[in-house]
């Protein structure tokens, strides 16, 4: 939180406090709309998720994308493993997964549904 001049006034108190409670619902509300795109992507038939490095105050943390026919979600996190992917697109997803060969990736077949996995660059195959 940026600093702030401290109130001068009850009534500097009441608009800081109006401020923050406004913050504080614009946050909650951020936070419901994330997660129910996150359950779109959860509920998808088909979700290529990929990572890259991404720094965040200097330090490695990696940008995550999940991208489905309908919405993609991305995720900011600290590390690059199972519980980060999982934490966006679950450790059950059932649906197709077209993923590079990240071995996390190979966690997530709780349901049994084909896993697609291509090395970079490789050509998929097309319908003459």
């Amino acid at each position: 939180m940026p600093n702030r001049t401290p109130p001068r006034s009850i009534d500097d108190s009441r608009r800081e406090l109006e401020r923050l409670r406004h913050e504080i619902e614009q946050s909650r509300e951020e936070s419901e709309l994330y997660e129910a795109l996150c359950q779109q992507v959860r509920g998808s038939p088909a979700v290529s998720p990929d990572e890259t490095s991404w720094k965040v105050a200097g330090e490695l943390w990696w940008l995550w994308a999940f991208a489905a026919a309908r919405p993609a979600v991305y995720a900011i996190q600290a590390g690059r493993g199972f519980a980060e992917a999982a934490a966006v697109l679950g450790a059950d997803f059932d649906g197709v997964l077209v993923r590079d060969g990240w071995a996390p990736y190979r966690q997530i077949r709780a349901g049994g549904a084909p896993d697609v996995s291509r090395p970079l660059g490789a050509a998929v195959p097309r319908d003459r």
